[in-house]
């Protein structure tokens, strides 16, 4: 039996004047949550033979999960920088989430192994969720793994120390959050008054389905200086649930579906070496390396999309059938048929200018998966000390930042600078009043320029690419048990370490984080950045001693 929770309690403020809380705000909020683990496992591990072994296992787990989500707020303060619920000037806003969930599990497993070279294991499990209808809360996911070790059977090459192959399939199950089966009503403004809620709930809510399979390999040369290992995967989702938008005549906004049919397929890489290997000194190296797609395949019957997350400035993150995952939609500039931003006349204090046109169609502008990622360790050890260098590479993703286009448009980087002194002729074309195009030859002053070009509204011009190299951690290490003489300690260790030193990107995104994320009705948004504060670097020391 295990438990675990945590208690946490947040109070927020807004002085007065600030825009959307004119008269300040105030808000405390109490986050609870308790989970409670109760499990039973029995195992046997024997021989049939001579040659083959076997283990099985049996067990059962319940789990059951409180929570509860208290929210007090007022949007007027009384008195002037006085943050108290008594100082409310208005009637504070009341709300109060309490869920629980069961989950109860049974389960097992068996490993045939034949003469410790081919191993076969075979699992299976049933959930039982209170959070889906009885007649559908029950979901089975088995699986089966087949592994050999090919240097063990067949004489290999000397250089070959270990050679493995090995596949897997298996399917999951997967639940949803407490009080979505039945649609309950919501207290309203008026005491003693209800109102409905924005999600229609579903009573016939099927559980997620996942089937997994995947592939792989994994070599050591030179005695096992050099390792390699590859798997290749591919994960098809079905019965995805989703809250799909409805027309706002039927009381809701959304409605909580079954669809969809997502798939992710991806290979990662594993390449370790120890290039160096003399006495008192160790040079290792673990280069990474992963490429990921999510194609949406599938929706509900008359749903083109599922809009994901939901951004700044009317930018989007969606699904939409043959696209992937991540995709980000948005305006973006009309263009001429050649591709060519077109560029509109305006008159500014008598003078002629011209500013970019923004298109009205909504249009795909890149996605915030990249397209490759890889890491790399170097481990250096001398005697008793120890240094390790851990670098992290994205290449490709798209990145849409709201803090980018307010700098460009206050003029506050470096980047403003061109236009300051002479004006600018933008790159684009104008359209002639028979419909055809002619290359802008006018002018505009800088100022108009970055705050007509980078427009809050034009999700394109605020898009870059999320590139990117952080220098993760560098840790530097000392075992000191030898300075302890004879004393009774077991290992002794002290290490310094620095997390986010330093981070590379694309001229465009060198202001600020390229891993932001916005927030949005209390969900993370991907692929958004909105008013970020500046990431900060980590660095420390840790002093471990064990008796």
């Amino acid at each position: 039996v295990g438990t675990d929770g945590y208690d946490d309690r947040r109070r927020s403020r807004r002085p007065s004047g600030q825009n959307g809380f004119a008269l300040g705000m105030y808000r405390e909020q109490n986050i609870r949550f308790q989970e409670t683990n109760i499990d039973f496992l029995l195992s046997y591990n024997n021989k049939l033979n001579d040659k083959i072994g076997v283990r099985f296992d049996a067990g059962a787990n319940q789990m059951n999960q409180a929570t509860f989500n208290g929210i007090a707020q007022t949007n007027a303060l009384g008195i002037r920088g006085v943050y108290n619920l008594g100082n409310a000037a208005d009637r504070p806003v009341l709300r109060q989430t309490d869920a629980t969930k069961r989950i109860n599990s049974i389960y097992g497993s068996a490993r045939f192994d034949y003469l410790n070279k081919i191993y076969v294991d075979v699992t299976g499990r049933n959930d039982w969720s209170s959070t889906l209808p009885l007649d559908n809360n029950s979901f089975f996911y088995p699986s089966v793994g087949v592994s050999a070790i090919l240097s063990e059977m067949i004489k290999m090459p000397k250089a070959i120390s270990f050679a493995q192959v090995r596949t897997s399939w298996a399917a999951t199950g997967n639940d949803t959050d407490p009080l979505l089966i039945e649609r309950v009503f919501a207290f309203g403004t008026l005491p003693s008054s209800v109102i409905n809620t924005p999600l229609l709930t579903n009573a016939g809510l099927r559980p997620e389905r996942t089937s997994a399979f995947e592939i792989g390999t994994e070599l050591r040369f030179l005695s096992d200086k050099i390792s390699f290992e590859a798997n290749y995967y591919n994960n098809l989702t079905t019965d995805q649930i989703l809250q799909a938008p409805v027309s706002q005549a039927s009381g809701a906004i959304n409605s909580l579906i079954n669809a969809g049919k997502v798939r992710n397929a991806g290979v990662e890489l594993l390449l370790k070496l120890r290039p160096v290997t003399i006495k008192d000194f160790n040079w290792d190296v673990s280069l990474v390396w992963s490429r990921n797609r999510g194609t949406v395949e599938e929706l509900a019957p008359g749903v083109s999309s599922y809009i994901i997350g939901q951004g700044p400035s009317g930018g989007t993150v969606e699904g939409r059938v043959g696209g992937q995952m991540g995709d980000i939609y948005g305006r973006g500039f009309a263009r001429s048929p050649q591709g060519d931003i077109i560029y509109d006349k305006v008159s500014v204090g008598g003078t002629t200018i011209v500013r970019p046109r923004v298109g009205s169609a909504i249009i795909k502008l890149g996605n915030y998966n990249p397209d490759w990622t890889m890491g790399l360790i170097n481990n250096f050890s001398y005697k008793n000390i120890n240094l390790r260098i851990f670098l992290d590479y994205r290449n490709g993703g798209s990145l849409v930042t709201q803090t980018g286009a307010l700098l460009y448009r206050s003029g506050v980087i470096t980047e403003t600078l061109v236009g300051r002194e002479a004006p600018i002729t933008p790159v684009g074309v104008l359209q002639n009043a028979d419909g055809s195009f002619t290359p802008n030859t006018i002018t505009t002053t800088g100022q108009d320029y970055y705050r007509s070009y980078y427009a809050a509204e034009n999700v394109e011009a605020n898009t870059y690419d999320a590139t990117f190299l952080k220098v993760r951690e560098v840790s530097l290490g000392f075992n000191l048990k030898n300075y302890f003489g004879k004393l009774p300690v077991a290992s002794a260790n002290l290490t310094i370490f620095g997390r986010n030193l330093f981070v590379a990107s694309t001229n465009a995104l060198r202001h600020f984080n390229p891993e932001s994320f916005a927030f949005n009705s209390g969900a993370l948004v991907p692929g958004f950045e909105a008013g970020q504060l500046p990431s900060t670097r980590t660095m420390g020391f840790n002093l471990s001693v064990g008796f």
